[in-house]
């Protein structure tokens, strides 16, 4: 099982948002690589896209706790936006007003979200 073409072809799922058929290659490449943080992220976003909240969320803490990686940003902006749809906004505050503090890409979309909510 050549691991770099079942991520290649889960990314080109990804792409085309076919994000049930991504999230099942995606989760073949993490069972032979668990730390794989690009794996980890788009099998996270993947998940979002498909509404099952509670597996976005494993897959993107995975990469937010590897704490060395250039994916961080994203996977705490798709966290906060987990936050949101199963109604835990004091915890989707507290992660988008992180972002917001930040000087990263989501730094103004953060605190635009942030004026929304209170």
């Amino acid at each position: 099982m050549d691991i770099d073409l079942i991520l290649r072809e889960a990314l080109i799922r990804y792409d085309n948002h076919k994000y049930r058929e991504a999230v099942i290659l995606f989760e073949k490449v993490l069972d032979s690589d668990p730390e794989m943080i690009p794996a980890n992220l788009y099998a996270g976003i993947s998940y979002f896209e498909i509404k099952e909240y509670s597996n976005a969320e494993k897959s993107l803490d995975r990469v937010i706790k590897h704490n060395d990686n250039l994916y961080i940003e994203q996977a705490e902006w798709y966290m906060g936006f987990c936050y949101l749809m199963t109604d835990r906004k004091e915890k989707a505050i507290h992660q988008f007003r992180k972002i917001a503090d930040g000087k990263g890409y989501y730094n103004d979309k953060a605190k635009k979200i942030l004026n929304r909510l209170k």
